[in-house]
């Protein structure tokens, strides 16, 4: 009952920033206890100060959640891609994307990446004692990976008040990361696309707007 309140909750929210209003199936409810990476449910919560820097907001990381399926999900669905390390070669005929992929809203990012671009048990939930080999493509749709996010708002941002990540990927090789802008885990990860932040794009056509006006 809680986790459908939450997840009302969260439509309003993505309905006040203007959003689309989703089509696609809200996330399975927020499991009482997470397992860990070896669960059913693969996510993980964090209260790092690597991850929270300066200003957590919630709002934004909500909003963030909302980008990726209004600039993604919407456009590409169901449809499987296969997705690279930088460097990495394709090994599928699938059309490829590459990674790291950043949806910025304000104070937070959506962030898309390998696992294997981090140091090895680095990651919340991770054994820092126990090397995993990841590999450097992995297959998924970004309704898959929208979903994994949207379990991400509802156990860790609705529930808990904190950013998280979760795995995702037919090889279980890559994930989505919800973190503040400029914190120290942010600061690892390189601009991909979409670079441009939602903020940005508002500054960029309030300027226009007023550059028009004034002619």
């Amino acid at each position: 009952m809680f986790a459908n309140l939450v997840s009302f909750a969260a439509l309003l929210v993505r309905l006040a920033f203007g959003a689309n209003i989703r089509t696609l199936p809200i996330a399975p409810s927020c499991p009482r206890t997470n397992g860990g990476l070896g669960a059913p449910a693969h996510f993980e919560c964090t209260t790092s100060i690597d991850w929270v820097g300066d200003g957590y907001n919630n709002e934004d990381c909500r909003a963030a959640v909302q980008r990726l399926y209004n600039v993604e999900v919407t456009k590409h669905g169901n449809a499987e891609f296969e997705f690279l390390l930088p460097g990495a070669i394709p090994y599928t005929s699938n059309p490829v994307m590459q990674t790291p992929r950043r949806y910025t809203v304000g104070k937070c990012t959506l962030a898309i990446a390998m696992l294997d671009f981090f140091p090895a048990g680095s990651l919340p939930g991770q054994d820092p004692l126990h090397h995993h080999v990841y590999a450097d493509t992995d297959l998924s749709s970004f309704q898959k990976i929208w979903l994994a996010a949207d379990l991400i708002e509802i156990c860790c941002l609705e529930s808990q008040h904190i950013p998280g990540w979760a795995l995702v990927g037919e090889r279980e090789s890559m994930g989505v990361f919800i973190w503040t802008v400029n914190s120290a885990e942010d600061r690892q990860v390189p601009q991909g696309p979409p670079t441009l932040s939602l903020e940005s794009n508002l500054t960029r056509l309030l300027n226009s707007v007023n550059e028009s006006s004034s002619i």
